[in-house]
């Protein structure tokens, strides 16, 4: 028998890597970055402060970002 890791042990692995994609991803399009600026019209918040956001919320998941 395998030992299986125990599912609530991955859902924050695979949410820390979700957040990575999706970091990765607006880091990589500036028409996604641009896109991201023109929908929130208010210009308070940013695709660089999502950015700046999505890592923190990474590295607090204890997901390797090196």
């Amino acid at each position: 028998m395998t030992n299986r890791p125990d599912p609530a042990e991955l859902d924050p692995i695979e949410l820390g890597e979700l957040l990575l994609l999706v970091h990765d991803w607006i880091s990589a399009d500036q028409a996604a970055r641009i896109s991201f600026n023109q929908f929130l019209t208010t210009g308070t918040y940013t695709a660089d402060d999502l950015r700046s956001d999505l890592l923190r919320h990474i590295v607090l998941l204890g997901i390797d970002i090196g």
